[in-house]
């Protein structure tokens, strides 16, 4: 087995072992080279940061990882690991972490980070025994709202003010990596959003992937917290965008938002462990 980057893998040949990585995951998952470029251009994923295991010439096992900067340094985000079955239990995973880690290091990357199923335990002890530690448990909601009465105040519709800058410096909750990095980087036709206004201020902004319709942040005005806001504009995008409401990595702890989503009538279909593997000991 032979190990080395994926910068000069061809992506229709990282799609074509994704998909058969995925095949039997717990969560239908799949790919395609318009996926795989969103990743690359949206995510920041940097094929000659992410690693792969190749039998011979034919991939077999890839690791994905997105870069980025920020306050604490450079970071690293595993946004994809996987291995063919016929190759898994042969510590595949920890093999490539073990070649590409030294790359990372010598880069001075501080951390990567990454998130995997709660109940996955074979991922789980394979990242451990990579040196990963879980800080924190993250919720993702999937479903259709209860019926509500709308805000009588509030004028709702779409809008095409979308400033990042000011929505990433406002954020009203801690982000991970797949809802912080759109809100960076992605293109305007990638995002769109909802907005909130009385007496012709806004006073809140639900943003969404216009393609998937998964929705990234909500923003609602400090001075107009607690008045059903959110609720209008989860209302309005039900109503008018998407009756099946989707919501990704919401931590655990943050009580009031998951709250919020359940008394909404939101389930949660699925939990991920957010694990991190510190590079730079001296960090903090």
């Amino acid at each position: 087995m032979e190990f080395r980057t994926l910068a000069h893998s061809s992506k229709e040949s990282i799609v074509e072992v994704f998909n058969q990585a995925f095949s039997d995951y717990a969560v239908p998952v799949k790919s395609s080279v318009e996926k795989l470029n969103y990743q690359i251009n949206v995510e920041k994923v940097d094929l000659s940061f992410s690693i792969g295991a190749f039998d011979g010439n034919a991939l077999v096992g890839f690791i994905l990882h997105a870069i980025d900067q920020r306050p604490k340094g450079l970071m690293a985000y595993n946004a994809g690991t996987g291995v063919i079955p016929s190759q898994r239990g042969k510590g595949l995973t920890k093999e490539m972490y073990a070649n590409i880690l030294p790359t990372l290091k010598k880069r001075n990357f501080k951390s990567i980070n990454l998130e995997v199923i709660s109940d996955n335990t074979p991922a789980l002890k394979s990242y451990q025994a990579a040196g990963f530690v879980t800080q924190r448990i993250l919720n993702c909601y999937k479903g259709e709202i209860k019926e509500n009465l709308p805000h009588k105040e509030l004028t709702i519709g779409l809008s095409k003010q979308l400033d990042h800058n000011f929505l990433l410096e406002n954020k009203t909750y801690s982000l991970t990596w797949q809802n912080y990095m759109p809100l960076k980087y992605a293109p305007k036709d990638f995002l769109s959003s909802i907005q909130a206004v009385i007496d012709s201020s806004p006073v809140g902004q639900l943003v969404f992937n216009t393609k998937t319709k998964r929705i990234h942040h909500i923003w609602i005005s400090k001075a107009y917290r607690s008045k059903k806001i959110a609720t209008a504009l989860l209302h309005y995008f039900s109503e008018n965008i998407s009756k099946e409401i989707v919501m990704i990595n919401i931590d655990d702890s943050n009580k009031e938002l998951n709250s919020f989503l359940s008394n909404l009538g939101l389930p949660i279909f699925l939990q991920q462990n957010d694990m991190e593997l510190i590079l730079d000991k001296k960090r903090g």
